[in-house]
């Protein structure tokens, strides 16, 4: 009785994951099939899952026991969290010894720089300060990335393709980017800058003005574009691609909470969570992680402007509004275009937009999550890390 519940629970799931977002076969070409399904059958890989047809067998001494699929997702999704929760741990860590410690070794050894615990920013000479920024940045993205790339050795063109993406794909989900830029940032330019709110908000990004251009250029590049490009490779590349074989919606949803509670801002909490959610579906249906790149780094410049936007002239501030609104015109008309222009399903919407279906599905796959007392305790801690930080 138990077992046909099991497989008859395990069959709804998976028919409500493909209803619910996009399907593998939409998104993926036969190279990147064949490269994934390779991996999945390499000798000895605890991360990859089967959907194998339930057996029940009779063995002596311990009676009729089953191999129910439902059991073997589960086996290699704690092994996977495992992997994840090892990862955010390393992750952590590097934000404290690296963004904390690091520069306090330089100021001992004569450096011109010094971290303030106050508002989580790095203090100095402005080019040792870009410096330091750079070096703690790509620290705590890479040893991550590095730590997952090893451990799950998927096929590089399966965990972080770049290659051309499909136009519709970058349009629509720049488009998402910007409504939820709108949506949830709004309210920047009227924060004071010395509550805690504001606080919060400046420790997102370095302000860079006054400095010599070569040191500005620099900054502009590794902020607008290696930042974003770690942070798509990251929550976009290895840990999505991974968690596909359980379903894209498992896999959007996973790494979209975990880079949420990953942020260690309050301000940024749910922005992170959608704006990982659209990169992560733009690589799924592109086959190409330079539509999430795009999106960081789009996000990450509005973001700059409108912080920057507190501390300029009115003139200035002006010109910055109507760059932003411009551009954002422009990409809403061509995404409208092609809405226009596709086989766009009104009432398949609606039905991802009904709320029962949004609790049912976040319950579901908050499941994924609690399969592994690592991963939830490295994301408890940076929560209240967050949490703790606005406070003080």
């Amino acid at each position: 009785m138990n077992i046909s519940k099991n497989k008859d629970n395990f069959k709804s799931e998976k028919k409500y994951e493909k209803k619910f977002l996009l399907n593998d076969s939409e998104s993926s070409d036969k190279k990147e099939q064949n490269a994934f399904k390779q991996w999945q059958k390499r000798k000895n890989n605890p991360y990859a899952f089967y959907n194998k047809e339930q057996k029940v067998v009779f063995i002596d001494g311990a009676g009729i026991q089953n191999t129910c699929s439902v059991n073997e997702e589960h086996k290699a999704i704690k092994k996977i969290d495992f992997i994840l929760g090892i990862a955010m741990f390393i992750y952590l860590m590097e934000d404290f010894l690296i963004g904390n410690i690091f520069p306090a070794l330089l100021h001992h050894m004569g450096i011109p720089v010094l971290y303030s615990f106050f508002n989580d920013k790095i203090y100095g000479q402005q080019n040792f300060v870009i410096i330091t920024i750079s070096i703690v940045e790509i620290t705590r993205y890479l040893m991550p990335i590095i730590f997952i790339r090893k451990s799950f050795k998927l096929p590089v063109q399966v965990a972080t393709p770049f290659k051309s993406p499909f136009k519709k794909t970058t349009i629509s989900g720049l488009a998402a980017t910007i409504l939820l830029f709108f949506a949830v940032n709004w309210w920047i330019p009227f924060v004071d800058a010395k509550s805690k709110l504001g606080i919060s908000i400046n420790s997102i990004i370095y302000n860079p003005s006054g400095i010599h251009p070569f040191w500005q250029a620099f900054y502009f590049i590794f902020e607008f574009l290696i930042i974003p490009a770690m942070i798509a490779m990251l929550f976009s590349g290895d840990m999505p691609q991974v968690l596909r074989q359980f379903g894209n919606g498992t896999a959007i949803f996973i790494t979209s909470f975990i880079a949420s509670l990953m942020t260690h801002n309050i301000t940024q909490f749910l922005p992170s969570f959608i704006l990982c959610s659209i990169a992560s579906a733009c690589v799924i249906k592109s086959n190409s992680i330079i539509p999430a790149i795009i999106n960081h780094s789009i996000y990450r410049t509005f973001i700059f402007l409108l912080v920057l936007s507190r501390d300029v002239s009115s003139v200035s501030k002006i010109s910055i509004f109507v760059f932003i609104c411009l551009f954002s015109i422009i990409i809403f008309i061509l995404s409208l275009y092609q809405i226009k222009n596709s086989n766009f399903n009104k009432q398949i919407i609606l039905k991802y937009l009904n709320l029962k279906n949004i609790i049912n599905y976040i319950k579901e796959k908050i499941i994924y999550i609690f399969q592994n007392s690592i991963l939830i305790c490295v994301l408890m801690i940076s929560f209240i890390i967050a949490i703790a930080t606005y406070i003080w």
